[in-house]
């Protein structure tokens, strides 16, 4: 009879701790954007510019493409070449070229 509160309790611990690591992972945004406003003196027009950070290892094919110089074939590249360790493996990887990647770097993170 002990024998089954026992495994009855050992199944009921197990089944009650599956998830928690599963609920212990953090989810990080694909994508941050930035607004940066400027005034130049003695000009009443303000300019607005957004820029948009992407992160490589998460983000949707969309999402890419919301970053300039990113079109549908790039955003297929960097995803079909996941995951990344570090955004210079876009260029190892021959995903971007350097130039392309210097250019880039700024919108892209992990």
């Amino acid at each position: 009879m002990f024998k089954k509160h026992r495994l009855a309790a050992l199944l009921l611990a197990l089944v009650s701790l599956a998830p928690l690591p599963v609920l212990a992972q953090t989810s990080t945004p694909a994508t941050t954007s930035t607004t940066t406003t400027t005034t130049t003196p003695g000009s009443k027009k303000s300019t607005k510019s957004t820029t948009v950070v992407v992160n490589v290892n998460t983000a949707t094919s969309k999402e890419l493409q919301q970053v300039k110089g990113i079109g549908a074939a790039t955003a297929k590249k960097i995803i079909a070449a996941r995951p990344y360790k570090s955004l210079d493996e876009l260029v190892s990887k021959k995903v971007l070229s350097s130039k392309q990647f210097d250019r880039l770097k700024p919108q892209l993170a992990l």
